[in-house]
């Protein structure tokens, strides 16, 4: 890796693990693996509906605040003061709620089944005292059918129409169809389609951005804010899903649509989900926003912060 650290890392919960990240990838981010966490709390406590209350705060997006009012909330529920498992967890929240681990890029794994699932069709059928030569042959047709699954998925994204045009935002659709693969292309559009639900106005112009307010028909939540550089080579919202997925979030696609953008932007392309990964230089990701920029969510949270102090001062004049 030529010294150059992972940014995140996803474990099984093991504490000597945990400690070597700890001395050995200090600012690499360690996210705990969903699955093992749930087995765990399944084991530790028997109480009925506690996993599934307990799902919400695993997987739900929200505000530091509300994360903390539903883990009290829970905690009180199911009698949980002096449960040691329990508190033990929210020593450790920020490496397994998607609340606090929003903003960090994981590929969209939560939990460590991929891996784990491959080992296990590797391993299928072997048998203690199994001659080299059928283990090695073995290994082999584990591989080559693992290969194939993956050439089957190229064929079905370079040789079959998606059907784009199928959103409010044709031609956004049809460059996100030519750009990346078929599961990550779906996934766009979805967000595109979610993108319809939402009002969006233009509520300020900073020196080098326009600050869009997003918000869902008839809902409660706060407005999100969406950040769109004047020269399109950056484009932000406090959401953080571009970060967190590598795919733009539905506020931004709301935001374009406001403001009648005919084309798909490059700093909104994560090469990782792109139908040419393969050809591109690893040395060469990260020269262009092309993946979620290290800094992202800490410019973002300072563009809303000089946002605020803006308002401040045209109000005390």
């Amino acid at each position: 890796m030529e010294g150059k650290m992972p940014k995140t890392v996803l474990t099984d919960g093991c504490l000597s693990m945990k400690k070597a990240l700890n001395k050995v990838m200090p600012e690499t981010v360690h996210r705990i693996c969903s699955w093992h966490l749930l087995k765990n709390a399944i084991f530790h406590i028997h109480k009925t509906g506690f996993t599934k209350e307990f799902k919400k705060l695993i997987f739900r997006y929200y505000s530091n605040s509300e994360w903390e009012d539903n883990w009290k909330k829970l905690k009180d529920a199911y009698n949980l003061s002096n449960n040691i498992w329990f508190n033990e967890q929210y020593a450790t929240r920020h490496k397994w709620a998607d609340t606090f681990l929003r903003g960090h890029f994981f590929g969209g794994a939560r939990a460590t089944g991929i891996c784990e699932s491959m080992n296990a069709f590797i391993k299928k059928d072997l048998e203690k005292g199994l001659p080299l030569w059928m283990f090695l042959r073995h290994c082999d047709n584990g591989v080559a059918a693992l290969r194939y699954n993956e050439m089957a998925e190229n064929y079905k994204t370079n040789m079959t129409d998606p059907c784009p045009k199928l959103t409010s935002m044709p031609n956004i659709e049809e460059q996100a169809a030519s750009i990346f693969t078929r599961k990550v292309f779906n996934l766009v559009k979805a967000e595109i389609k979610r993108g319809d639900k939402y009002s969006c106005s233009k509520s300020e112009i900073l020196p080098n951005y326009d600050l869009f307010l997003v918000s869902k028909y008839m809902s409660n939540h706060p407005k999100r804010k969406v950040f769109i550089s004047h020269d399109e080579e950056d484009i932000r919202c406090d959401c953080y899903w571009f970060e967190t997925k590598g795919i733009p979030c539905r506020h931004i696609f709301a935001s374009m649509k406001h403001s009648n953008k005919g084309n798909f932007p490059a700093c909104l392309i994560n090469s990782r989900w792109m139908k040419d990964a393969k050809d591109i230089d690893p040395k060469s990701v990260g020269k262009e926003r092309r993946c979620p920029h290290p800094n992202a969510v800490q410019n973002t949270r300072m563009m809303e912060k000089k946002a605020q102090r803006d308002k401040k001062v045209e109000r005390g004049s």
